[in-house]
């Protein structure tokens, strides 16, 4: 049992003989099926993805020769750990569209003659949220759900396409290569 507190989680165990511990809630998504798992660790390493997908060790997984034939992909925020993952070859980052659009609004704010292209950059973030509140309100498989789901790729492949082009700007430069490739879908 626990209750959600500012900075983490309050957990109701002692682990390692602690008296007391905050703890990080991971949430993995199965993307084929409506399975979500909710995993509660003292930590945000690198680790507990490995464990939970992979189940093995991430001392172990370093000593591997070549990739994983079952990589994920994983929508995450900009935390370093993360990568470690990637470097491995195990997962294929994909990053979340909340930090992508804070991102661009402190890019709006950090450079006030980029104002009013951070808050385009927001309306394009807002529009794909707004196509997928659209898509999941039908079910997957009917024709609704694939009307919306074809606007948002759509969407998501101009994004994609803006993310490619030239910026001058260093501010611009600097949030856009942020955004990596792909760009998240969450």
């Amino acid at each position: 049992m626990s209750t959600l507190t500012r900075g983490g989680w309050k957990l109701f165990y002692h682990p390692d003989g602690k008296s007391s511990s905050n703890g990080y809630v991971w949430v993995f998504v199965c993307s084929d099926s409506d399975l979500v798992l909710f995993v509660i660790r003292p930590g945000r390493s690198a680790a507990v993805p490995c464990e939970t997908l992979f189940d093995m060790e991430i001392e172990d997984a370093s000593l591997l020769e070549g990739v994983p034939t079952d990589r994920k992909r994983i929508t995450v925020d900009k935390y370093s750990a993360y990568k470690r993952l990637e470097r491995l070859g195990f997962v294929e980052l994909t990053h979340c569209w909340a930090h992508q659009r804070r991102e661009f609004r402190d890019a709006g704010t950090g450079y006030p003659e980029l104002d009013e292209w951070a808050k385009q950059w927001v309306g394009h973030i807002g529009r794909l949220y707004h196509l997928n509140n659209q898509r999941v309100s039908y079910e997957q498989g009917t024709k609704k759900f694939e009307k919306y789901d074809a606007k948002l790729r759509e969407k998501i492949a101009e994004v994609r396409a803006l993310t490619r082009q030239k910026y001058d700007h260093q501010g611009q430069k600097a949030v856009i290569e942020s955004t990596g490739e792909p760009l998240g879908s969450g």
